[in-house]
């Protein structure tokens, strides 16, 4: 169901339905392509049941893809985070507009590097405390807390805020980060 909070692992969301296959090795002839047997109504769903299979994985395969990367970007683990990013990727931080007066945009590889860099030059310490992740089709929300350490000050502070990726392709195209939860959830088409 879209906008429903996302259940983190478990079997939810795996494809209930298949497809006999004959031919191969089993069959005699060892260089023989496989062919796929015609469907019989008893063993495999109808297609909007399929579809709907297909897109609950995929749905969950893009939520398993932000919540890694929200791992790597939180232990500091640049390269692995980057991976989850595509190479024309942009993120756009509000959260630093709340200081500069106007929000951030970074695009690709190198833009997110530069992210970085000036996370790391504002704050000793980040991370995301991410409590609830919510499928929103190719689009994934993220509610939770922002836990970090002022780099000059060493003031420690954790604030709620909320994040939405859209994933393409197994890879993060865009993100941006909300200093308002509601206000994501507007964004992404739900209400609470």
């Amino acid at each position: 169901m879209l906008g429903a909070p996302f259940p983190v692992g478990g079997d939810e969301g795996s494809a209930s339905g298949w497809i006999r296959v004959t031919g191969g090795e089993s069959s005699g002839e060892a260089r023989r392509p496989l062919r796929l047997a015609a469907p019989r109504p008893e063993t495999v769903p109808a297609s909007p049941t399929l579809s709907r299979d297909t897109a609950r994985v995929m749905s969950q395969e893009n939520v398993e893809i932000v919540q890694g990367m929200l791992e790597r970007f939180s232990t500091g683990d640049v390269e692995g985070w980057l991976g989850d990013w595509g190479r024309e990727a942009e993120w756009t931080a509000v959260g630093f507009g709340a200081v500069e007066g106007g929000e951030r945009v970074y695009r690709g590889h190198d833009g997110l590097r530069r992210f970085r860099a000036d996370s790391i030059e504002a704050f000793a310490e980040i991370r995301v405390d991410a409590s609830d992740f919510r499928d929103v089709g190719d689009r994934v929300l993220v509610l939770g807390k922002l836990k970090a350490k002022g780099a000059t000050s060493g003031a420690a502070f954790e604030t709620r805020m909320a994040w939405l990726f859209e994933v393409r392709d197994r890879e993060i195209v865009r993100g941006r980060d909300y200093l308002d939860q509601q206000q994501a959830l507007e964004a992404a088409g739900l209400k609470e």
